[in-house]
């Protein structure tokens, strides 16, 4: 599933106007670029209302929320349908945050938006990672900050050193602007340890300093039963991809799957039982939304071909 940045945007007609299209272009572009392009989808929801807002947040189902137009230091301001402004509370917004992300699945918002620091800090008590702005910020160094900052992310850089860059930026151009937009965070989020364009096994290795693709380092606390590894490919429809895999079984029941898919690196846990009767090796569940069937030397797959959004893959030993 790719990373969903949900663009929102306003420019009531009584306020300055902005170059929020010019913003959007500039940072659709600068994800175009990246290593990791393939993994964002870019939305752009022009002309944002109080009616919309809520509407957006659940259709969408975005994983970070950026929102481009102009601020107050107790709220935003979006666009009315007659073009005029429509002042969204602090206090509402957090809130609005608060309902929608149970779930955890937005993981950075960034208010691009003149003293929008105190919305940040309360949005950052539902959002592990959180932009504001401190003070008034120039409309060029806004798109400037904000184009380097997901140019970041796209390179696969953490939500940490992807705002570092944008900042960077502003001070590369000697703009006065450098210091004013400021990252929160949730105290559960480490924004050092975010990452949103390098898949999960490629973040988990940088994290621990294990090169990618590698599995990671057994826990001290579980005693490991057994290992196997095994080479083969992915079918697809059509399309083949080839496959090495690592799976480590420890005492507990666990067991940590490493290797590469399609030359990419790849990493899961999961669960494994032992039937004597059936050589039932391991079971692991996997989401595909189309047919897929694997092939492994030294282990065969049993009964994997889903046809729905999930399935569910039994290693047997081989012979």
């Amino acid at each position: 599933m790719p990373i969903v940045i949900l663009f929102l945007s306003a420019n009531p007609a009584e306020e300055a106007w902005l170059k929020v299209d010019q913003e959007a272009k500039e940072i659709e572009y600068k994800l175009a670029q990246g290593k990791y392009r393939d993994r964002f989808e870019l939305v752009k929801e022009p002309g944002v209302s109080v009616e919309d807002i809520q509407y957006l947040l659940l259709q969408k189902s975005p994983n970070v929320v950026h929102f481009s137009g102009h601020g107050d230091v107790d709220a935003i301001y979006l666009q009315g349908p007659d073009g005029h402004a429509q002042k969204l509370s602090e206090r509402a917004l957090s809130d609005l945050f608060g309902i929608v992300n149970r779930n955890g699945s937005i993981k950075v918002v960034v208010l691009n938006a003149c003293y929008s620091e105190s919305q940040a800090t309360a949005i950052a008590e539902h959002v592990g990672c959180v932009i504001g702005m401190t003070r008034a910020i120039s409309d060029d160094a806004a798109r400037g900050f904000a184009s380097s900052f997901y140019q970041g992310l796209a390179f696969g850089n953490s939500v940490q050193d992807s705002f570092l860059l944008g900042t960077n930026y502003l001070a590369m151009l000697g703009v006065p602007d450098e210091d004013v937009p400021k990252l929160h965070r949730s105290p559960s989020a480490d924004p050092a340890k975010v990452f949103l364009g390098q898949a999960q096994g490629q973040a988990q290795a940088q994290e621990t300093g294990q090169r990618a693709g590698e599995p990671p380092p057994p826990s001290k606390e579980l005693k490991i039963v057994g290992s196997w590894d095994a080479t083969g490919y992915l079918n697809v429809g059509y399309f083949q991809s080839p496959m090495m895999l690592r799976v480590i079984f420890n005492a507990d029941g666990t067991f940590e799957e490493s290797g590469t898919m399609g030359g990419s690196p790849f990493y899961s846990r999961g669960n494994y039982s032992f039937d004597p009767a059936r050589s039932l090796l391991a079971t692991q569940e996997y989401n595909v939304p189309f047919p897929t069937s694997f092939f492994l030397s030294g282990v065969t797959s049993e009964a994997f071909t889903a046809t729905a959004p999930a399935g569910v893959l039994n290693f047997r030993r081989a012979g």
